[in-house]
């Protein structure tokens, strides 16, 4: 089992992101407050990259959507698709109300 990506910064104590079969775990609360430093530790991985798997997820805010907003901005602008899974709930509320559902593959 890969081990957790620390690049720099860690993410701070609470979110982690770990590579693992061509799709990037997340792990813990996703918040303002984590998001910058999962970004520097998810963006060098996003070439590889064709899910993001957040079923550790524990908390996402609106930060944490529009982290997953700009991943799939990049990957699209590469010409590559990358799928969500396991968005938890209430990202996924977010997502809506916020006109990202379409682009996260929320209904």
């Amino acid at each position: 089992m890969p081990g957790w990506l620390f690049r720099g910064q860690p993410s701070g104590p609470e979110a982690r992101v770990r590579f693992e079969d061509g799709s990037l775990v997340l792990k813990g609360r996703i918040t303002f407050e984590t998001v910058m430093g999962l970004y520097r530790e998810i963006r060098p991985y996003l070439p590889e990259v064709v899910s993001v798997n957040l079923k550790e997820v524990t908390f996402m805010d609106s930060a944490g959507v529009a982290l997953l907003v700009e991943c799939k901005r990049l990957t699209t602008r590469e010409g590559r698709e990358l799928a969500f899974l396991n968005l938890p709930d209430q990202a996924a509320s977010i997502a809506r109300l916020s006109n990202a559902g379409g682009i996260l593959g929320v209904a």
